[in-house]
């Protein structure tokens, strides 16, 4: 369907489409993946081939060869061992995390929403909810190994797509305060990426939002380094600084059915909220 309706331009065919350069004949759509999970290379890159569908993807480089868990992963693994247990085991892992944090939850609800909101800075507490909740992350990341590999990702840019930096744990880089820490994100899983591919400039996105990003603070730091390309973003269609370019959210699953993509839905979908949505980005 895309392939009917947009032009599939590469990343370095975006590059030129930027402002002030060459313009499309056509209307256009770049796809992308975050993250670097393993289905990238097992289930996303048969098919793209099959299609002949250029791809970037942006990794999280200290996920790499399966070495970390990124913490929303982490949670995501507490809250379905959390759906296994009896009350009574539930109350116990409840009490045992206030007590460790002197926190207090009113109900398990209010629980699970104190899961949903750690952070990436939240080590201590991440570490024992899993521990207390009995998740072993080693164990995990050496059996189901969610991540690509060195040469997955190796073969992914032989195969001619674009590999991105996602940053290096994938924070919530706005809630970060200390701005060092926000350079050393972005600067070394571009650096990560640059060394381990080749690719002499390298496109990075922006984890979860980067709308509250201070957009000079982010040309200063590409242009100090030399080797970060443009940087991608995930507020719709909402026009940025010629370096920044956003993308639309297409991975719900609402609205799909067997043999039915929902993606022209979701196109509209963006198009029609853009208006509202850039009266909220003013207010």
């Amino acid at each position: 369907m895309l392939k009917e309706r947009f032009e599939l331009p590469t990343h370095d065919q975006i590059v030129e489409f930027k402002p002030g350069s060459a313009r499309p004949n056509r209307r256009c759509a770049a796809i992308s993946f975050d993250d670097g999970l393993r289905e990238c290379f097992d289930v996303v890159r048969p098919l793209l081939l099959e299609h002949r569908a250029p791809c970037t993807f942006y990794l999280i480089t200290d996920a790499i060869d399966n070495r970390m868990l990124m913490f929303r992963n982490k949670a995501s693994l507490c809250l379905e061992r959390w759906n296994t247990l009896a009350a009574s085991e539930r109350s116990a892992l409840r009490e045992s995390i206030s007590r460790e944090f002197d926190v207090s939850f009113h109900d398990d609800a209010a629980f699970l929403v104190w899961i949903d909101r750690l952070s990436a800075a939240q080590v201590k507490e991440m570490d024992a909810l899993c521990e207390a909740a009995g998740v072993d992350v080693a164990a995990f990341l050496k059996t189901a190994r969610p991540y690509m590999t060195r040469d997955q990702i190796l073969q992914l840019h032989r195969d001619g797509f674009t590999i991105g930096a996602h940053t290096r744990t994938h924070p919530r880089l706005w809630e970060m305060s200390d701005p060092s820490e926000i350079d050393r994100e972005i600067v070394e899983s571009c650096a990560a990426i640059r060394d381990l591919t080749g690719q002499p400039r390298v496109p990075f996105a922006f984890p979860f939002n980067g709308l509250w990003m201070d957009r000079d603070r982010i040309d200063i730091i590409r242009k100090k380094c030399g080797f970060i390309d443009l940087v991608f973003d995930t507020n719709n269609l909402m026009k940025d600084r010629d370096f920044m370019v956003n993308r639309i959210w297409v991975d719900s699953p609402e609205g799909a059915v067997a043999g039915r993509s929902n993606l022209p839905r979701m196109l509209r979908r963006a198009h029609a909220l853009e208006p509202i949505r850039a009266m909220k980005r003013m207010m």
